[in-house]
């Protein structure tokens, strides 16, 4: 007798995807108004738990299929973007002197996504370990950002794990054969090069 997995705990991970996407207009209201507060700083560190406990429960409990890390993923850049946004509005005189790199990690951003869409039609889902220490950074860096106005050593090591984690994740969507999901360095990548991965089901 197959056993059937309750509705909530489908659900769940879904709604923290959600609840991410829908926290960058709070964000951007608070920081619009002036908040001081530490609503900012904790709607990021909000977003970046809900990023993390939504994997955790959906591996615990069976429910994780590639949509579901496809949105988690999209649900990502869609946040980040809608604070980098931010960032260039309202903390411009702060944020200038990183723009340049900024810029370079938005075109690895474009390159990974034509990159996915043309060998395999999809959006990315690698959920490198790389990318994962970068989501840290980023956290760190935009509660600095946003909460104090400040650049510190957060967002210069957040810079530099962000180019590391797009030139692994460009290694690893050209030598996989099959769309690349849950693959945790080009390494592994590399491994399982002459093994292709049948496609996981939506």
């Amino acid at each position: 007798m197959s056993h059937r997995i309750p509705l909530w705990k489908s659900a769940l991970p879904w709604s923290l995807i959600w609840f991410r996407g829908a926290v960058a207009p709070a964000i951007m209201w608070g920081a619009m108004a002036g908040d001081r507060n530490g609503l900012l700083g904790g709607l990021v560190i909000a977003a970046f738990l809900s990023d993390w406990i939504d994997g955790v429960l959906a591996r615990r409990w069976g429910t994780s299929t590639a949509a579901l890390r496809r949105a988690d993923s999209l649900a990502d850049t869609v946040f980040y973007v809608n604070v980098l946004v931010l960032a260039l509005v309202g903390r411009w005189d702060v944020i200038r002197p990183t723009l340049p790199l900024f810029a370079g990690l938005v075109l690895l951003e474009g390159v990974c996504q034509i990159t996915n869409y043309a060998r395999f039609g999809c959006h990315t889902a690698t959920h490198a370990y790389l990318c994962k220490a970068w989501a840290v950074t980023l956290c760190l860096a935009a509660t600095d950002l946003l909460l104090f106005h400040m650049v510190r050593e957060s967002m210069w090591i957040c810079l530099t794990l962000g180019y590391l984690a797009y030139v692994d994740v460009l290694a690893i969507l050209w030598i996989m054969p099959v769309p690349a999901v849950d693959i945790p360095t080009s390494w592994h990548a590399w491994q399982r090069r002459t093994v292709p991965l049948t496609p996981r089901s939506e």
